[in-house]
């Protein structure tokens, strides 16, 4: 099935039994199973670069990419490379041509990888959808924290008693099950449907699992579930702590004191709720850390950073979208032309079929400067 690599954020529609040519891509939305599963893997690219936690990583991931390529062509020592202080670096350069020019793993036993693989390693923890072992006495769908490789994270006990914490992954997938299920019912789609079990269960639909437990029942209505689901995961993936911010929701929503029961009244009450967690000023120090003028950024040629710069702005306008109006996603059908809006207003990364890169959905065109980037240094470091 079609993926959605967070390293070099690409929408990889070649992958899997459901593997799609640009043919197919181009019929969307007369097919029920392009269309659904580009959505899916869409909402992926913007929940988990869009969120706090996603953006902080993509601005760190390009400065190491900046300085790998600064440190492969020899413009700096590698002693500069360790230091997360402001450096002195060259201006106007093409760093994706010059990553591109040096072998794999050209960079794997420098000085870089101090920086990098603790990145990677955020990046694992961040957008992994992998549950954990669990030895404790918790019950299936109680809420928990315990840690996640050295780091705490809240979470719930699956029913067959494995920790799946609340990370940038976890609630990517929900949102994004619960929004091709709403695309589904409004195109009308009798074909294309996930296969039960396990998986499907405890990860894609792990949080509406949690609230059909009862205690949720009297502010949550069943014909509203899916919506309370897009509605939860969009609201933490705006804060710093995604976690503890959909721990803290799922507390108010088990309380008697009634939310209002539609969607949009939930979501303006939960956002009350967070208070001070839901604010846009770790968008604005990510956004402001690639803007800096002696970063390593400024190496770039101003062609390549602009893009970039434009790429991550259209990144933030999904977070600002969210902090404005909670229920942005749930207001109205989720239809094609719906699809549509949110790909010209936050922006298309590439994406890649059978056949080769797709251009464009839409009106909107494929932005490649930063999947190449980020492809490139992965590339060179591993």
């Amino acid at each position: 099935m079609a993926v959605f690599n967070w390293s070099d954020i690409t929408i990889d529609m070649k992958t899997g039994d459901r593997s799609f040519s640009s043919a197919d891509l181009s019929t969307m939305p007369q097919l029920a199973d392009p269309t659904m599963s580009f959505v899916h893997e869409y909402i992926h690219y913007l929940q988990s670069l869009g969120s706090v936690a996603g953006a902080r990583w993509l601005s760190e991931m390009i400065d190491v990419a900046v300085l790998t390529a600064l440190l492969l062509d020899g413009h700096i020592p590698e002693d500069e490379v360790r230091r997360k202080t402001t450096i002195q670096v060259p201006i106007s350069l093409f760093v994706v041509d010059i990553l591109r020019k040096h072998p794999d793993g050209a960079a794997k036993a420098t000085r870089i990888q101090a920086r990098f693989q603790p990145l990677r390693a955020d990046g694992v923890r961040i957008f992994s959808i992998d549950g954990c072992c669990y030895g404790g006495n918790a019950k299936p769908f109680e809420v928990i924290q315990q840690p996640v490789d050295g780091e705490y994270y809240w979470g719930y006990i699956t029913a067959r008693g494995i920790f799946q914490p609340f990370n940038v992954a976890f609630l990517a997938e929900n949102m994004a099950r619960a929004l091709d299920q709403r695309l589904r019912s409004a195109c009308g789609f009798t074909a294309h449907s996930w296969d039960a079990g396990p998986r499907e269960t405890e990860l894609y639909n792990g949080l509406k699992s949690i609230l059909l437990q009862n205690k949720y029942a009297r502010n949550i209505a069943s014909q509203y579930l899916g919506d309370i689901v897009i509605v939860l995961c969009a609201l933490a993936l705006a804060t710093g702590q995604p976690d503890t911010a959909l721990k803290d929701m799922l507390d108010r929503l088990g309380e008697a004191r009634n939310l209002g029961g539609l969607p949009v009244t939930v979501a303006r009450e939960l956002r009350r709720h967070l208070g001070t967690n839901l604010h846009a000023t770790p968008f604005n120090e990510a956004m402001e850390h690639i803007q800096r003028s002696n970063g390593p950024a400024a190496a770039m040629a101003s062609a390549e950073r602009i893009e970039i710069y434009e790429h991550q702005k259209s990144l933030q306008k999904v977070a600002n979208t969210v902090l404005h109006e909670p229920s942005f996603f749930v207001d109205g059908e989720t239809t094609w032309q719906r699809v549509l809006s949110w790909l010209e207003g936050f922006g298309l990364t590439r994406v890649v079929a059978s056949d080769g890169p797709v251009h464009a959905v839409g009106h909107a065109t494929s932005r490649v400067t930063l999947s190449e980037l980020l492809g490139q240094a992965w590339r060179v470091l591993t």
